[in-house]
């Protein structure tokens, strides 16, 4: 992603639905070009909190935040909205589904959040999930 090609102040956006075993967590990243290079934004939704989510996955994002430079933003969610595993996958590709429909997400998600980090579910639109 830091080698994607585009013109100054373009941006890319791609989801990405990362299946750890029967768990998803949803990863949205933008990258933007600027004038000292590519710069990446990224929000991870993870409604279950499981524990390779809150031990693995977002530590190794958080460590790369602070080795990165080219990282600008990093929101996540820490809460549980979703207490089965069957219903995962459900809210999993919903969720996709909805954030794909927002196209400023990345900068909605710093206007609530200035200063990025953990970011709260009932802070965000209901329509995140709620929408069919």
């Amino acid at each position: 992603m830091l080698n994607i090609q585009l013109e100054l102040g373009a941006s890319y956006r791609i989801q990405l639905l990362l299946q750890q075993l029967s768990h998803f967590t949803n990863i949205d990243i933008k990258v933007t070009w600027e004038s000292s290079g590519n710069v990446l934004s990224f929000a991870l939704f993870d409604a279950a909190n499981n524990s390779l989510y809150k031990h693995r996955l977002l530590p190794t994002f958080k460590e790369a935040k602070v080795n990165n430079a080219c990282i600008q933003d990093l929101n996540y969610t820490e809460e549980v909205i979703q207490y089965g595993e069957l219903t995962c996958p459900i809210i999993s590709f919903l969720l996709a589904k909805n954030l794909s429909k927002i196209v400023d997400l990345h900068e909605m998600l710093v206007k609530n959040n200035p200063n990025d980090g953990p970011i709260r579910w009932q802070n965000l639109p209901n329509h995140f999930i709620l929408m069919g």
